[in-house]
């Protein structure tokens, strides 16, 4: 029997019984219990470092009480953990199993540790910002922990940077929402997040948004924004603007004390006739040296009576 005959017939007795679709079965199976010993073990990993952050030190008891397990079970994980090289070897002694034997990471240990204690945390502060609750997003972030991608997990990590930035503002971020729809179509290497980002930071952050929004519901809308904002730089700019606002301020109340827009009229006529503005200031520039505008009235009217009386004598004279 040649070698090719003899595995046909070993094919036909041992596994001709199975269909592809058993061993499909058997492969996911085996697959699950793969994956839930490496969840436990990052379980474990996770609870080691958290431990040590907590404690500055981390043993077998704590381990137990962390996961919720037996000692004996905790013992169990800590060897697997040490066969595959996460943590240092558990002292042998003799069978007897210490509630103090130390846990100590070593440093691929700690780098895996520490990438599934950023998942988590990531995971539950993102579903936090949808409104999950901080105990569900607690308990869902320890399962997506251990299957989300590093592709998925970057995405989540920039939405949750994102909502950072802008959460508890009330401001009309329509042009952000724009923008972002803007670089949809840019096809730069950039993501989209990353994008908003950065437009965010134009604006000085929610605190310049929420201003911005003040300033568009202000002016009417962004269509009414950007035409002051165009108006203002026609103009001379916001300083050129403001003082002529104060001057034309000034103007306002001068009106309003002299009757209106006819008494100011009326007020222009009087003021060309007596020679102008400038002849006006002279005027007061003396009154104000001699006492006052009364003052240098008496002294008109007392000049123009000794004038007349003399102009009278003379007249009477001749």
């Amino acid at each position: 029997m040649t070698k090719a005959q003899l595995t046909d017939k070993i094919y036909k007795t041992t596994f001709a019984q199975y269909k592809m679709e058993d061993f499909q079965s058997m492969a996911i199976v085996g697959n699950a219990r793969m994956d839930a010993s490496r969840q436990a073990d990052e379980n474990c990993l996770k609870a080691i470092l958290m431990i040590h952050i907590d404690k500055g030190r981390a043993y077998v008891s704590d381990l137990a009480e962390a996961l919720g397990v037996a000692l004996t079970t905790a013992y169990y994980s800590a060897y697997r953990l040490a066969d595959a090289g996460y943590i240092q070897p558990l002292e042998r002694r003799g069978g007897r199993k210490s509630n103090k034997q130390t846990l100590v990471l070593t440093p691929e240990g700690e780098k895996l540790a520490s990438q599934i204690l950023e998942k988590h945390q990531q995971i539950q502060r993102w579903l936090t910002c949808l409104g999950v609750p901080k105990e569900e997003a607690d308990e869902e972030a320890c399962h997506w922990e251990h299957s989300i991608t590093d592709k998925t997990m970057e995405a989540i990590q920039h939405h949750v940077e994102m909502a950072a930035r802008i959460r508890g503002c009330d401001a009309n971020a329509v042009d952000v929402m724009n923008a972002m729809a803007r670089a949809f179509g840019q096809g730069n290497n950039q993501t989209i997040s990353g994008n908003l980002i950065s437009i965010i930071d134009q604006y000085g952050g929610a605190e310049g948004i929420r201003r911005k929004g003040e300033l568009s519901a202000r002016a009417g809308g962004d269509d009414q924004l950007e035409e002051t904002l165009v108006f203002l730089e026609e103009s001379g700019g916001i300083d050129k603007v403001r003082a002529d606002l104060l001057s034309f301020s000034r103007i306002k109340k001068m009106t309003d004390r002299n009757g209106g827009e006819d008494g100011m009229a009326a007020l222009f006529a009087l003021c060309e006739d007596l020679g102008g503005v400038r002849r006006l200031n002279k005027l007061k520039t003396l009154a104000d040296a001699m006492g006052g505008i009364d003052q240098i009235l008496r002294i008109l009217g007392q000049n123009y009576k000794l004038w007349s009386a003399a102009l009278q004598a003379d007249h009477h004279e001749a």
